[in-house]
């Protein structure tokens, strides 16, 4: 009567041509998905780099809107100090009147 462990030495070559057998299918597949997954990971550097460009442009033309705005407001509240006080009392008065 044969048992699994009084055979050792066939059994474990079988089970090691077995397992390689079965192993080998599964390491093609892992390089073929890594072969395609270095281009995809090129790409997407390639495009958060184009996004981190196109933030930090966007980002800069807001700044200098901003800068601009205030430049046209200074410019405003010096030719006209009068119309500025009294359109802030205004604002003032309304928002007063609605958070009452």
């Amino acid at each position: 009567m044969s048992t699994p462990l009084s055979n050792t030495g066939h059994n474990s070559t079988g089970l090691r041509n077995a397992v390689d057998h079965g192993v080998q299918p599964t390491h093609n597949a892992i390089d073929r998905m890594a072969d395609c997954a270095v281009p995809a990971v090129g790409q997407l550097q390639a495009a958060a780099h184009d996004a981190t460009d196109t933030f930090q442009s966007k980002g800069q033309a807001l700044a200098d809107l901003k800068d601009q705005a205030a430049t046209t407001a200074r410019g405003y509240v010096r030719e006209h100090p009068l119309a500025t006080v009294l359109v802030a009392l205004t604002a003032g008065v309304i928002i007063s009147r609605i958070l009452r």
